[in-house]
């Protein structure tokens, strides 16, 4: 009875203890596959009810700020004069709330795609804070009417082309240089090497004297001469606020439906599809390879950054077009951190973002010549103006070194981080930053550069962090309705594989037990057995009678 009992301990515990192992170790992608196909069925973009239209459609629902530092020269006479390096101070913050509206939505019919138009507009915050606090709350912000002194784009870019004219025989080049030395001077004495202006224009930008004059005599030989030369960017503009192309000009996305790793990704931005044709890859080889090239260089791939495809694996390969830089770029995953008690994955911009030719040639389509670390938009925004990562990170030391006063490059604060929730795909804490330059070179007889340093310099304009957090509302919401299941899948997961082997042992030790106690039981029989073999078969009494 006894033996039996034990045996059907050892049978129940083995057969849980593997149960239950089985289900800790099964259990886990059976419940995310049911998971995924839960969040994929909610997740998608089909329809105004869909559980993140809202967020979508209007960014206000997760606040995104946008905070700026401006470079002010603080040797300008020294440097146009002199030759000397330019001094430059961090001016700021000026700290903007980005409200991004969609409006004019529509569906395709199969409901795979949505069109829009959108508004991205910037309003100054109201609170004030101190100025020359390098990284202040961003609730924050100074005045943005104050003055500040920073290298005139329109005026270098003037000189840069007349002086880039394909015109071999230098004392023609140097005539034409001294005409529009002349035409400057007598039109334009307020105009230099560098200009002074309130913050809020170098920002999102103003009209610009000598170009409008230009466009008006451009006006008139088309009007007088029957010609068609195309006007010259007059307005000056490093941050588009309410830009028209954005909000005449319909962008289009995947809505996830019928292929959920296709969401929010670009079909088409500002009436551009599948190729922005921004890039025009003017060093690039006349071959197959040089074509190649450019078209790589203008490929639309990638969201917009706030949201990605959901369920993403370790492997998942994602993009992010920059409507600001005008390219896409591929994101790599290097950390994992945790925001208000979620854990993300932490991506960063690719190195080879910002390589040059030498270490890439297929950046040809960027016009990437210049040393390693920026990106020449010079033929996008028709300037000499460069893209960087703030305090130029991970660029060649050659940039920092040709000015001062640059603080030294910090990852931490520099450099551009997106930190995502894996199982839905949503951005919960975005860092875009980045550093806008502009190249001022040497250029003979232009009275305002013909004393720059012969290696010339990438002067900072400014940088800007483009920045938002998930609201506590939105991480309740997640926790409620992820979140929860994450964690009740983590505990039967490891009830699974802690109990079961823990039952298995029990099971085996009880069987162990029950073994030993009846080799024990047999060597008592046979001790006993063995002792009566030693008495006589018939006893024999005192008196002899058996």
């Amino acid at each position: 009875m006894a033996c039996c009992g034990a045996k059907g301990v050892v049978i129940t515990l083995t057969v849980l203890g593997a149960v239950l192992l089985t289900i800790g170790l099964v259990v886990e992608p059976v419940l995310d596959k049911i998971m995924a196909s839960v969040i994929n069925k909610e997740i998608i973009l089909d329809s105004p009810s869909s559980q993140f239209y809202e967020i979508w459609q209007n960014s206000s629902k997760v606040p995104i700020y946008m905070t700026f530092y401006v470079f002010n020269v603080t040797n300008p006479d020294a440097v146009k004069k002199n030759g000397s390096k330019p001094h430059i101070e961090a001016v700021g913050p000026f700290n903007y709330h980005e409200i991004r509206v969609k409006h004019d939505i529509k569906w395709s019919p199969d409901l795979t795609t949505v069109r829009y138009l959108y508004n991205r507009t910037f309003f100054l915050l109201k609170k004030r804070c101190k100025h020359g606090e390098l990284y202040p709350d961003y609730e924050c912000t100074i005045d943005d009417s104050i003055n500040i002194t920073t290298g005139n784009i329109p005026l270098m870019g003037l000189a840069n082309e007349i002086n880039d004219l394909p015109i071999n025989d230098t004392e023609i080049k140097n005539a034409i240089l001294a005409l529009v030395q002349d035409f400057l001077i007598s039109n334009f004495k307020d105009e230099d090497t560098f200009i002074t202006r309130p913050a809020r224009e170098i920002i999102f930008g103003y009209n610009d004297s000598i170009l409008s004059s230009l466009n008006t005599l451009i006006s008139k030989i088309n009007k007088d001469y029957h010609k068609n030369i195309s006007l010259l960017p007059a307005f000056i503009q490093i941050q588009e606020n309410n830009t028209r192309d954005i909000w005449t000009k319909p962008s289009e996305i995947y809505t996830g439906k019928g292929n959920v790793d296709d969401l929010y990704e670009f079909i088409a931005w500002a009436g551009r599809n599948h190729s922005t044709g921004f890039w025009e890859g003017t060093s690039c080889p006349d071959s197959n390879f040089g074509h190649q090239s450019i078209k790589w260089a203008n490929l639309l791939n990638g969201s917009d950054g706030t949201a990605f495809r959901p369920n993403l694996k370790k492997s998942t390969t994602l993009y992010v077009y920059s409507e600001d830089l005008r390219r896409s770029a591929l994101l790599n995953r290097t950390d994992e951190v945790v925001y208000k008690g979620v854990h993300l994955w932490r991506y960063r911009i690719a190195d080879s973002l910002l390589d040059n030719v030498t270490l890439d040639a297929t950046t040809c389509g960027f016009d990437a010549n210049g040393p390693k670390g920026v990106l020449n938009l010079t033929t996008v925004v028709g300037g000499p103006v460069f893209a960087s990562k703030p305090n130029f990170l991970d660029a060649d030391p050659l940039y920092w070194k040709l000015i001062s006063g640059l603080d030294k490059p910090n990852r931490s604060v520099d450099d551009t981080t997106l930190d995502v929730e894996p199982h839905t795909g949503a951005s919960m804490n975005i860092h875009q930053r980045l550093q806008i330059n502009v190249r001022i070179n040497r250029v003979p007889v232009i009275k305002a550069y013909e004393n720059i340093t012969k290696e010339g310099f990438y002067l900072p304009i400014l940088k800007v962090d483009e920045h938002g957090s998930a609201t506590d509302d939105l991480v309740h919401q997640w926790k409620e309705q992820v979140g929860i299941a994450l964690e009740a899948q983590k505990y039967v997961r490891m009830g699974g594989v802690i109990a079961g082997p823990v039952l298995l042992a029990l099971g085996a030790a009880v069987l162990i037990a029950t073994k030993c106690k009846a080799s024990s039981s047999d060597s008592s029989s046979k001790m006993q057995l063995n002792s009566s073999e030693t008495d006589p078969l018939i006893y024999i009494g005192h008196d002899g009678e058996s």
